[in-house]
């Protein structure tokens, strides 16, 4: 999960400085990651899997919205 917060951090960096496009590639790997890595899913803290869910989201339409 480490790694997702540190892309999830980067890509927060391009929004800000509306490098959308990249931004936008991003959040679709990370969208493909979700359905392929379980450590996503079965997080054994549920308050850091819902964080980083909002987190994602936020990212998400946010990009999407530019």
């Amino acid at each position: 999960m480490e790694l997702v917060h540190a892309k999830l951090s980067t890509i927060h960096t391009q929004i800000v400085k509306k490098q959308y496009e990249e931004a936008y590639y991003a959040l679709e790997a990370l969208t493909i990651i979700q359905d392929f890595v379980p450590a996503w899913k079965g997080l054994p803290d549920a308050l850091q899997k819902t964080l980083t869910d909002m987190v994602y989201g936020a990212c998400l339409v946010t990009s999407s919205g530019s």
